[in-house]
Parts: C-alpha cells; structure tokens; sequence
C-alpha cells in the first residue's frame, strides 16, 4: 500500500510518497513545483515539462531519500540553486 506523508522544509509544506511496486518502492518527495525523486524517476522528462527535480539514488524510504545524497539535477533545479553532493532535503528546500 502507498504511504503518504505530508511534513514541512524550511516552514513551507512538502509531500513524501512512497509507493511499492513489485521488488522496490518509488519514492519521492513535492514541494511546489519541484521534486525529489528516486532513481527510477526521469528527472530530464520533468525538465521538459517545467519541474524543478533532483534525483537521490539506492533509497527505499522517504528519510533515505532526505537525508541521502544528490546524485544528479535537471537546469531548473540548478537554476534555484539545487546541487549535486547535497543532502536531498538542502536540495528540497532551494527548489520550489
């Protein structure tokens, strides 16, 4: 079953999701228009489509993916200041 869970970055609200399919869980995390996702998620297709997104890799858990590490973002992301080596939630909370 999904989890959802509503929680708060730098006093604005976010939304973390967790969804199981088959042997892995997609997770990510939205806060305005931007996101923080697993690595089974296209953050180049979210470029295309105006979202701000950064990519946390081997994470199975809504805390794993704030507190692992960024491993790529897309031109919107870095355009607010998201970067690569940062934790996700730093990246979370210059997005949006």
């Amino acid at each position: 079953m999904a989890m959802q869970e509503t929680f708060e970055i730098d006093g604005v609200p976010a939304e973390g999701y967790v969804v199981p399919l088959g042997t892995c869980n997609l997770v990510f995390a939205k806060k305005g228009n931007s996101l923080l996702a697993c690595g089974a998620i296209d953050i180049a297709a979210l470029e295309k489509l105006n979202v701000a997104a950064a990519k946390v890799t081997g994470v199975a858990t809504l805390a794993e993916l704030l507190d692992g590490q960024v491993q790529a973002v897309n031109q919107s992301a870095a355009r607010q200041g998201a970067t690569v080596g940062q934790t996700g939630r730093e990246a979370l909370a210059r997005m949006g």
